[in-house]
This record gives C-alpha cells, sequence and structure tokens, in this order.
C-alpha cells in the first residue's frame, strides 16, 4: 500500500495538522504494509536539516520515504512572490502569489512519479492512496503509471484550497481528481465543494482518532491562569477563516454579562494573532484570554483535558479534528454549521451548532455552558460516547472495506 501526501512531520515543520494521517497509517499497519512517500519543498531555513536528516525511516510501524525537493529554477518565482506579498496593494501581485504553487506543482509531480516508480520495483504495490491535494492528488498519475488503482481523499474544501493554491494550480488538481479512480472526503460540506467540479461520484470517510495514552502535563503557569475558573478552550490555525475575532467579541458580551470567572485559552499560531491579540488588549481581556502560541502535538491533548468546553467558530472547516478530540475527552463542543464535524453532532446533545459569524448567539450557547455545570458535565458524557464511534480501533473498518472493493473491482475489471 502507497501512501502519498506531504501532511507528515518533515524536517524543519511543527504542525499538528498531519496527526490525523499518522494515526490512521498507524490503525491500517495491521492489515497491510504501509510505506509512506511524502515529498516536500525545502524552505531555505531548514536545508541544514535536512542535509542531515534520514531519507527512509520505520517510523511508527511502517515504512516512510522523505522525499525533499529543492527546486532551484524556482529560486527567481519565489523571489518576485515574496516581493508581491510585500507589496499587496500593487496591480498584478495576486498574479505574482498565485504564479509560484503552480511552478512548485509541476515541478513536484514528475518528481514524486519517478519516486513512485523506484519504490514500486522493491515493494510491489497493490494500490496507492494519496491524502490531502497538491501533493496527494499525484496518487492518480502513480496510478495509471503503475497500472495500479488510485484513490484520492480530499482534506479541505474547494474555495480554501482555491485562496491558497490559485487558478493554475488548481486546474492541474482538478485534472487529477477527474483521472483517480477513486475520489474520498472527510465530511459531506468538503463533498459538496469539490463534487460539481469533478463530476464523478465522492464517497465520504470521516477522520477519526487515537485515544492518547498519557495525559501530558500543563505547563504550571497555564494552571495558574485558569485556577478557580472555567475554561473555555479553542484549538486551531489563526487565520481570517477560523473566526477567532468572532469568539474574542463572545468573550467581551460574556465579561459585561456573567462577569470573570472564566477564561479562553487559544492555542495555535498563525497571521491573524497580531489583531486578535491587539483586539484583546484593546478591550482589556488579558485577564480572560491567554494565547498558548504553536504547541506539539503530544502536548494539546492535556489542553482538552483542563478544559470545560471547546469552541470552534470557523466560517468553513472540512471536518475540525479539535471537535472530535475534545468530544473524545468528554467535552462538550460549540462549532458552526460550516464545520464538518457539524454532521455529526445533534445539536444540545452533544454540544451546540450555531450560525457562523453571528456572535450573538455564539455568546448565548457559550453562557449555557458557563453558567450551568450539571449541563456540561451531561452534554460531556454524550460527546464521550459519541466519539467512541471515531476511534481508529473502530473506523479503521471503513478504509479497509473500501480499500477491499477498490481491489476486488480491480481483479475482476
Amino acid at each position: 500500500m502507497l501512501i502519498v501526501t506531504g501532511l507528515f512531520p518533515t524536517p524543519g515543520t511543527f504542525s499538528f495538522s498531519g496527526t490525523f494521517v499518522v494515526q490512521q497509517m498507524q490503525a491500517l499497519r495491521q492489515y497491510y504494509r504501509v510505506v509512506m512517500l511524502v515529498p516536500y519543498v525545502v524552505r531555505p531555513r531548514s536545508l541544514a536539516r535536512v542535509l542531515v536528516s534520514r531519507r527512509h525511516t520505520r517510523d511508527r510501524g511502517f515504512d516512510v520515504h522523505l522525499l525533499p525537493c529543492l527546486p532551484v529554477h524556482l529560486a527567481l518565482p519565489y523571489a518576485w512572490s515574496r516581493i508581491a506579498t510585500l507589496m499587496r496593494s500593487r496591480p498584478g501581485s495576486r498574479d505574482a502569489r498565485h504564479t509560484l504553487p503552480a511552478e512548485i506543482k509541476h515541478s513536484l509531480a514528475s518528481v514524486i512519479v519517478r519516486a513512485a516508480e523506484r519504490l514500486h520495483r522493491h515493494y510491489r504495490f497493490a494500490l496507492v492512496h494519496g491524502h490531502e491535494l497538491f501533493i496527494g492528488d499525484e496518487a492518480a498519475t502513480i496510478g495509471r503509471r503503475l497500472n495500479i488503482p488510485s484513490i484520492v481523499t480530499i482534506h479541505g474544501l474547494y474555495d480554501f484550497h482555491a485562496s491558497v493554491w490559485g487558478p493554475a494550480a488548481m486546474r492541474a488538481i482538478l485534472e487529477n481528481l477527474r483521472r483517480a479512480d477513486y475520489l474520498l472526503t472527510v465530511s459531506d460540506i468538503a463533498r459538496r465543494t469539490y463534487a460539481p467540479r469533478v463530476n464523478k461520484p465522492i464517497g465520504v470517510i470521516s477522520n477519526g482518532y487515537t485515544p492518547a495514552r498519557d495525559r501530558p502535563i500543563v505547563p504550571p503557569d497555564v494552571l495558574t491562569f485558569v485556577r478557580g475558573r472555567t475554561v473555555a478552550l479553542y484549538v486551531g490555525f489563526l487565520v481570517p477563516s477560523k473566526r477567532v475575532d468572532v469568539l474574542l467579541e463572545a468573550v467581551r458580551n460574556l465579561v459585561k454579562s456573567v462577569g470573570r470567572q472564566f477564561c479562553l485559552l487559544i492555542v495555535g499560531a498563525g497571521p491573524a494573532q497580531r489583531a486578535l491579540r491587539a483586539f484583546v488588549d484593546t478591550h482589556g481581556l488579558g485577564g480572560q484570554v491567554r494565547f498558548e502560541g504553536a504547541v506539539d502535538p503530544s502536548r494539546i491533548p492535556a489542553y482538552f483535558a483542563l478544559a470545560d468546553f471547546l469552541v470552534q467558530p470557523s466560517a468553513s472547516d472540512s471536518f475540525s479534528m479539535a471537535c472530535l478530540e475534545a468530544m473524545a475527552y468528554g467535552r462538550p463542543v460549540i462549532c458552526t454549521a460550516n464545520v464538518g464535524m457539524a454532521e455529526y453532532i445533534h445539536d444540545g446533545i452533544e454540544g451546540y451548532v450555531v450560525r457562523p459569524g453571528d456572535p450573538d448567539e455564539l455568546t448565548d450557547r457559550i453562557r449555557l455552558l458557563l453558567t450551568d455545570g450539571d449541563r456540561r458535565r451531561e452534554m460531556g458524557g454524550r460527546a464521550l460516547r459519541r466519539a467512541r464511534d471515531f476511534a481508529w480501533d473502530v473506523k479503521i473498518r471503513e478504509v479497509v472495506d473500501f480499500y477491499a472493493q477498490v481491489m476486488d473491482r480491480a481483479v475482476h475489471a
């Protein structure tokens, strides 16, 4: 089984975004021999670390082949892209920012396929599965080249992908999706954003989670900050689409109505952090809101255990692992209807589903959980029971059964 993805820890990276893929591979290894091909573009500041890192490891029970790429011919486009980013108001800057992703994708495509061909001579793959686009969609080309079935799982939403990679890269991605044998997404909301553009069936298999074996220790200064207060939690990137600004507006409203016997922990980093901190400072919310910054994935479970509930106010999110993991710790969640995990939450049962971008409704639902401990505990218990359906020791059967159908069809084709 060949897995092609960029969602895997690589030298110089620090992110929890690929944790769910790693956990799925760990669950899958009892059924298949899993080989991961992980291409990534080397950033200049990470070059020294890459040079001394191993390219092939037996990591977490499966083979991992790291494929660092340093496309020298992209140096000039990269420089122009950086200049354009700094001069966003200038004409043509948008085109310049979107040229680079397409160039990178084109450069990576041939490297990825050649690497897969080399690995195939050694492993003799029965199937190739790409996770997430830009890199994972190259599974379609690999499958055709190796004459094996190809699957691509789309982990995001079309509009988000298009805003990040631009029209040229998206044209190449959509062409790959149309050529893949099978497509999957992690939620119906993600499926609906791609189905009209690829004009072929797309299945849905949600993400899962692996229960943490140990409970990491929360830093003492965090314990001091939250002591004696009800704790709300946000976990995720700090980008405009996550609408953490709406959450902070709700916090400001709640200070006026219920007082200061609660706090909000924000775990994550991103370009919106400066504006969010400025809002907190301007409105005197420093005693209520604490920014934790980027936290190592191994330490994040400690925050779920510490919190009383989680809030995910995103305007659009294909799934939200944070919601699932909070529920796995017996914590109720509040999320918007535009979050993929909302498809699996019953409003008022395991948590609350609210309209995106509505600070008044969000304030009201947070108030209900802040002021009623019995409600929090009852909803948290139901959230825990619901989350057990998503544990990988249960969920992996959906993936294994799907693989079996794919390979059976290939044999009888």
